[in-house]
């Protein structure tokens, strides 16, 4: 799927150059090379349409991308968060215990905010985060106040990256929850305008599972948490509308 304006600056026009973002950034390759996932890698994916499940085989493990971003994003603001976030995330991926500061956590935090808008572009669904929701990540390194942000472990069979995506409408607004899994590390960002009113904003705090990262904890967050998901408990854990301390209410996208 290709966009003709950029996702983040929605700049357009003639001298706009629209390039393709990996949806998983490209230095994870390099985290978790054939030679650790093994060799025989492959894509698979459900259709949100015909609710079809697919597969297919591809060579690097974050191959994935879309065309959404202009080229002054890509390789400016968005290159740069790619380099300042890596050494954070990357003991976390490979299952080592880690001490995040608040400024720590504000850049992974941003980061995933990035991350959770560009899937947005991958789908079919409409975008949930809005154009206001896009420009504070990139003009204030930022997540947007509704958006909420935790990290979890995983001790996973056979799945070295998953993104799973959960939506909800409610009185003309929408949510999304989006669930990532980069080797051990598990990301949750929920964020869009139906997000403000949600308790999911307490999840760090109190399930041992979580760790909450935005908004940040001044005296610093240790990860992992004290339990480890499991294939099953991840799954079970993409959606928090049903949860402990669901506030919201309406159809699931």
């Amino acid at each position: 799927m290709g966009f003709t304006a950029c996702a983040f600056c929605d700049a357009t026009g003639e001298t706009t150059k629209i390039t393709k973002e990996h949806l998983y950034s490209e230095w994870i390759n390099l985290v978790l090379p054939a030679s650790v996932v093994g060799p025989n890698i492959t894509v698979e994916w459900t259709d949100h349409v015909s609710g079809a499940f697919r597969t297919r085989p591809v060579r690097e493990l974050a191959s994935e991308q879309v065309r959404c971003v202009c080229h002054r994003c890509n390789n400016g603001w968005m290159s740069k968060l790619d380099d300042q976030v890596r050494p954070l995330l990357e003991p976390m991926i490979l299952g080592k215990p880690t001490t995040l500061s608040a400024l720590d956590q504000l850049t992974v935090a941003t980061w995933a905010a990035m991350k959770a808008a560009v899937f947005e572009f991958a789908w079919d669904n409409p975008p949930v985060y809005e154009q206001a929701d896009r420009e504070i990540i990139r003009t204030q390194q930022r997540p947007p106040a509704t958006v909420r942000v935790a990290l979890a472990a995983i001790q996973s069979q056979g799945f070295p990256l998953r993104a799973i995506s959960r939506g909800i409408v409610g009185g003309g607004r929408a949510a999304q929850c989006l669930t990532l899994q980069i080797g051990c590390l598990v990301m949750q960002i929920l964020g869009g305008p139906l997000a403000g009113a949600h308790g999911f904003h307490t999840v760090g705090g109190v399930r041992p599972r979580h760790v909450m990262v935005y908004p940040p904890a001044l005296s610093g967050q240790r990860w992992p948490p004290t339990e480890v998901h499991d294939d099953a408990s991840l799954l079970a854990s993409t959606e928090p509308w049903g949860g402990p301390g669901g506030q919201v209410s309406g159809p699931r996208v």
